[in-house]
């Protein structure tokens, strides 16, 4: 089934100039072959960053399916500020990532400059996706199922957003590095807070998030900058000096079937129309 992913406001969508090379991976690829057309795609999503075949601008398309790595999706080579590595969910069906309970991490990315787009991950037995290196993006991404955080980064300066993360074991976003952005995403009983900016983390933006059901909403110093988020059935909204400078919720935000895994508004939800307009670049590196 297909997860809507619909958040308090939908985020500018920006186009990026990128000119690089496409690949496809599918669940009936081979390595072997040179993944530059959906019959001859590859069966590793990281097998282009294996054999360091890619560049800053290309986009490896991850075709429709069940893909079963055997160990974490390790992605080591960088994009540029311009031109990104892209890995994207593609075709009419849903691009999941099944870790079968594995020990490990989903995508373990120390690539700097590494886009994560449209994707499921699940069933793995540490983090979704870790980030250790900076200028990284992870967009609607549905993560679930998974041991440890949906997200975790000690990199600096990405970009979290759209992202509908539910059913972890520790947070839905851990953060530990600076000037990371927080946006639209949806964290939906994380097995303790909804979004985490450790304690020694300074600086960071926090809009148009959407929590429920965690230990606490949102957790971080007092010096990030915050608001329009809407925190429902926490048992503390927010932690260690945080709070939202305006436009914060405390409402049900009436999602259609969360049981069936529909997390899109009903008509009438206090989020609709409820975030702030935001403008940023993909990065937020100067």
């Amino acid at each position: 089934m297909r997860l809507l992913l619909i958040n308090i406001l939908s985020l500018v969508c920006l186009t990026l100039s990128v000119h690089g090379t496409t690949y496809y991976v599918s669940t009936t690829g081979s390595d072997a072959a040179s993944g530059l057309a959906p019959d001859s795609a590859w069966a590793s999503i990281n097998n282009g960053d294996a054999t360091s075949v890619l560049s800053p601008g290309d986009t490896v398309y991850i075709l429709p399916g069940v893909h079963s790595p055997d160990s974490d999706i390790q992605l080591d080579l960088a994009g540029s500020s311009t031109s990104p590595i892209f890995y994207r969910g593609a075709g009419a069906g849903l691009s999941a990532i099944d870790l079968g309970l594995t020990s490990g991490h989903g995508f373990d990315i120390s690539a700097n400059y590494t886009a994560i787009e449209g994707l499921e991950v699940r069933n793995g037995g540490k983090a979704g996706v870790r980030i250790t290196s900076n200028g990284c993006i992870v967009r609607d991404c549905y993560i679930h199922d998974v041991g440890e955080d949906g997200i975790y980064t000690s990199g600096d300066d990405n970009l979290f957003e759209k992202n509908l993360i539910t059913h972890t074991g520790q947070d839905g976003i851990e953060i530990d590095g600076e000037d990371n952005l927080s946006f639209h995403n949806t964290v939906y009983y994380p097995g303790d807070r909804g979004i985490h900016y450790k304690a020694s983390v300074t600086d960071g933006r926090i809009f148009n998030n959407i929590v429920v059901g965690s230990s606490e909403g949102i957790r971080g110093k007092e010096t990030l900058v915050s608001g329009f988020n809407n925190l429902w059935l926490n048992s503390t909204d927010y932690a260690n000096g945080v709070s939202d400078s305006a436009g914060g919720l405390v409402l049900d935000p009436m999602f259609v079937d969360t049981a069936a895994g529909d997390f899109t508004l009903q008509p009438g939800s206090p989020c609709l129309n409820a975030g702030l307009w935001l403008d940023y670049p993909w990065y937020a590196a100067a």
